[in-house]
């Protein structure tokens, strides 16, 4: 209960009373309920406030008139209005004029705070933080600062993030500050437990993709783990799976985006529907990819310019669907001339390599086939550019130099072919020549610092990805 009267600019005077109660914490109570109050004002005013005059500031016009904002305190004479809010208020703080207490301020505040209050927080009764507005001439706060504030409670500490990514997911995604804690809170339980993420796999999606907060349960995120679970064949486990490496896919439309991408594969590429699922499964980020300005594109490339046929493409995008996500200018391309040419595969033989060995379309030349192929030919010259490529897997500076090196140190080198040293396990290999397995790893650990060396990994060294979009992919916002 609070009791406050003023005299204002004018000669009048004001009387008022306000009284406010809070739920009672039970098990059954939610802290949203909980956080809830109830409050009432009356007053009673006699005189007249400041006239409004250009002289006039809006600070003093508003301390001419007697206002009770649920602690039943005003500050000056005028109508003598008395005024109760409920709603977002918790607590009422008796006769101590000019100061609104909030306790942990629910996100449904109807209106912002009046002029001149500031949000501020410090201890609460029952030993938590507690928000709240006081007054401060200058500063004021609106209702989405006060949203705002308890949207980044939330994800930092309810969620769980963590102050530094929850910065950072509200940079990459600020529309989000505007949402109601309880839109939040249905999308991260329908991601935990709907489609069975966990608490800390919700956590990583949403860091790995903040926009996915915007994307509404019902309009984007539940029709698309439909699609991905029955129409697909994912399964929730492959839904999950999918999900969790490429959480974007939620946002995409299903008619106008993944179903295309999907009925593509199926019947232009001539994949199966079980090959479908296994590819989406291993490389979901397949599903970004464009059909008209990425996907169409490279797989003509493949059937018509490199002869792989149809059912050629089939086998090479089962077996490395990555590659349709490689520049075909930065990759494709220059790594099949590269066979043909400095190889000496020729074009069919270029063709026949990547038919068998379809992952070289996603190493670097400079880095890794070409530096292969020059130790190749001079340690073992009997052996031609193509058979030399279809070595290309196995690890230059970790397998093939080291072995070599110390063949040759023990004189042995004669006795083996390039294939047996390659095919060799690393017991077996320090079996046949007679070496400790703490011999090998010195061995190697000196040929990888060489290699570095030599050839030093530029920035961005990874394969050019072609990142064009998908189709419809913009999800709908849910406030």
């Amino acid at each position: 209960m609070g009791v406050g009267a003023g005299m204002g600019a004018r000669p009048g005077c004001s009387v008022s009373f306000g009284a406010s109660a809070r739920l009672p914490r039970s098990m059954g109570a939610s802290r949203q309920a909980r956080a809830a109050a109830v409050a009432a004002g009356a007053g009673l005013g006699v005189g007249r406030g400041a006239p409004r005059s250009k002289r006039a500031s809006r600070q003093a016009r508003a301390e001419a008139g007697a206002a009770v904002v649920g602690v039943g305190v005003g500050t000056g004479a005028g109508m003598g209005v008395g005024m109760g809010v409920g709603g977002g208020v918790a607590t009422a703080t008796g006769a101590r004029p000019g100061r609104w207490a909030a306790s942990r301020l629910s996100t449904g505040w109807a209106r912002p705070p009046p002029q001149g209050l500031r949000l501020t927080r410090g201890a609460s009764p029952n030993g938590g933080d507690e928000l709240a507005l006081s007054a401060a001439q200058g500063d004021e706060v609106s209702a989405a600062d006060v949203r705002a504030q308890a949207v980044y409670r939330f994800l930092s500490e309810e969620l769980g993030l963590g102050q530094g990514p929850t910065a950072k997911v509200i940079k990459q995604c600020p529309h989000v500050r505007g949402f109601l804690v309880d839109t939040l809170r249905l999308k991260v339980r329908y991601l935990t437990e709907d489609v069975g993420l966990g608490r800390n796999g919700a956590v990583k999606v949403i860091i790995k993709a903040p926009q996915l907060l915007n994307y509404s349960v019902e309009k984007n995120i539940r029709p698309t783990v439909t699609y991905l679970v029955d129409d697909v064949g994912l399964g929730m486990d492959g839904a999950v799976k999918v999900i969790t490496r490429f959480p974007s896919v939620l946002g995409f439309s299903v008619e106008n985006n993944l179903r295309r991408k999907v009925r593509y594969l199926e019947e232009e590429v001539g994949l199966g529907k079980g090959e479908v699922v296994k590819i989406i499964t291993k490389h979901p980020r397949l599903l970004g990819l464009s059909v008209e300005d990425n996907l169409r594109r490279k797989v003509r490339y493949l059937e018509e310019e490199m002869g792989l046929g149809k059912e050629g493409v089939a086998r090479v995008i089962f077996m490395f669907p990555s590659l349709l996500g490689y520049s075909m200018d930065n990759n494709l391309r220059p790594t099949v001339e590269f066979l043909a040419k400095e190889a000496g595969a020729g074009p069919e033989g270029a063709a026949d390599i990547i038919l068998q060995i379809p992952s070289l379309l996603g190493m670097s030349i400079e880095r890794n086939l070409r530096p292969k192929l020059h130790f190749l030919l001079e340690k073992f010259p009997g052996i031609s550019g193509a058979q030399a490529m279809k070595l290309a897997l196995h690890s230059l500076a970790g397998k093939l130099v080291p072995r070599v090196r110390l063949l040759e140190r023990h004189g042995l080198a004669k006795r083996f072919t390039v294939s047996t040293i390659a095919c060799y396990t690393t017991a077996m290999f320090c079996e046949k020549v007679g070496i400790t397995s703490e011999e090998y790893d010195a061995e190697v650990e000196v040929c990888k610092r060489e290699h570095e060396e030599r050839h030093p990994r530029p920035a961005g060294a990874a394969a050019a990805v072609d990142g064009t979009a998908g189709e419809g992919s913009v999800g709908q916002l849910d406030r």
